[in-house]
């Protein structure tokens, strides 16, 4: 059994919208699929008003395939950029004008000489993953985003390892935990800062290509009440000098049966990965109750016909995932066999750390409360539109690769899955998928900073 060659990225916002009075910002936000990736560039711009008569504006999204990637439109320095929104890294990046790697070709690239606003600072970065180095300068200049008009510290790569290459975006955007760095605050802290948001609060809702309805959207600042009703259940965040939203998992539930783990899990909730990803026993766990598994022992595959029930468990509130979420594309030569999105990884010294990714995440709608260190969910509502920008971008053919970036304080690079698969579970007739063909893709997570 096979994987179709399924494109890897993750994470996707757009963009563009008005303040109001309560300093709110609000954009949409971009699904990248497996075939097509809606640009964002051709915008129709309405006005829509929330249950509290905040005003905002949206863009039109496209959505089509897979969901693979969120991304917002940004603004810098009169230079239109496509950023990933990662709510697991620090740093906001761009490609720079002088960046020679092939990752950095195609790409929107920030020209520091062709800005007259831009001002330099003495600070570098530095991004290390397993497969390369994001690095460059940090510099500050203006920047538009989410109806904001404001400046920001961000990074200008000059270095960009090769796997960034097929990914269709020219950046981005971290909404890590904590980002009140002096030296480089990050872009919410800088929003509070200059006074054009009240609160260190931004809301999240992933839209799904199955739903035309769904729309995707980001808000600066608060909330948009018209994309979840009921109440918000809050979580704390583990540790409050943590810089990613890690939350203390209650329990995982399959067809409505506590999974027994033996210790707590924690689950970092990361809009910047695709799937979700947790040690190999407890994905082996999750799995091994579904009639017709199939596995190598790190990725799934379940006939695509399959009702599963799975919740995750936080603060005493259950969230289901939908069925549809939780299993992925259809596989070839093997009709009738789906992939699911939860794959198992060990990582180095993290074996009750789950990472909780956008398959998770399309099924609720996210509170990101800095000020509070909290981690908020909601049941989602449906968007009343459906347009839909008609240019796209046609995705080089690709794999699902691993992007582990080194530990912190560690200086050691998480190990690559093994690149061919031969074991068979207890199920006879079909092979394991290949993990050479299906790795999620864990981006900007643990990542080492140089210079904060």
């Amino acid at each position: 059994m096979i994987f179709r060659l399924w494109l890897g990225i993750f994470l996707a916002v757009l963009a563009c919208l008005a303040v109001d009075a309560k300093k709110i910002g609000t954009s949409n936000l971009s699904s990248v699929s497996g075939k097509s990736a809606s640009m964002g560039f051709s915008q129709q711009s309405k006005k829509m008003a929330t249950k509290s008569s905040e005003k905002s504006s949206t863009n039109s999204i496209d959505q089509d395939g897979s969901d693979i990637a969120y991304y917002m439109d940004f603004t810098i320095a009169d230079q239109n950029f496509s950023l990933i929104v990662d709510t697991g890294s620090y740093y906001t990046w761009v490609y720079g004008a002088n960046c020679k790697s092939d990752a950095c070709k195609n790409r929107h690239q920030y020209g520091q000489n062709n800005s007259s606003s831009t001002k330099n600072t003495t600070e570098k970065f530095s991004i290390t993953y397993s497969t390369g180095v994001v690095k460059g300068n940090v510099v500050n200049d203006k920047a538009q985003f989410g109806g904001f008009d404001t400046r920001i510290n961000f990074g200008v790569a000059q270095e960009a390892g090769d796997t960034f290459a097929s990914f269709p975006i020219d950046g981005l955007l971290g909404l890590s935990a904590k980002d009140e760095s002096e030296k480089a605050p990050g872009v919410i802290t800088t929003l509070k800062k200059q006074g054009l948001i009240d609160k260190r609060v931004f809301g999240i809702n992933l839209g799904r290509s199955w739903d035309p309805k769904d729309e995707g959207g980001i808000t600066f600042g608060g909330v948009d009440e018209s994309k979840y009703s009921g109440d918000i259940s809050y979580t704390k965040v583990e540790s409050s000098n943590s810089l990613l939203w890690n939350l203390p998992l209650d329990g995982a539930y399959l067809y409505g049966k506590k999974i027994d783990f033996g210790e707590k899990r924690s689950c970092i909730v990361d809009t910047g990965t695709t799937l979700i990803v947790m040690p190999k026993d407890d994905a082996k766990k999750v799995h091994e109750k579904i009639d017709g598994m199939h596995t190598d022992g790190e990725n799934y595959a379940v006939p695509c016909n399959t009702n599963v029930t799975f919740e995750f468990e936080f603060n005493g509130k259950k969230w289901a995932m939908s069925s549809k979420d939780f299993i992925g594309p259809e596989l070839d030569e093997n009709d009738g066999y789906c992939a699911t999105n939860i794959q198992g990884l060990d990582i180095p010294n993290q074996s009750k750390q789950w990472i909780l990714g956008d398959a998770f995440l399309k099924s609720v709608y996210s509170v990101f409360d800095m000020d509070n260190q909290k981690v908020g969910f909601a049941k989602k509502s449906s968007s009343k539109t459906n347009e839909t920008p008609k240019d796209s971008l046609v995705l080089s053919s690709g794999l699902y690769h691993t992007l582990m970036p080194s530990y912190t304080g560690q200086g050691k690079s998480a190990p690559t899955p093994s690149a061919t698969a031969t074991s068979h579970d207890k199920h006879s007739g079909a092979s394991a998928p290949s993990t050479n063909v299906f790795y999620s893709l864990l981006i900007s997570l643990l990542i080492i900073f140089i210079s904060l």
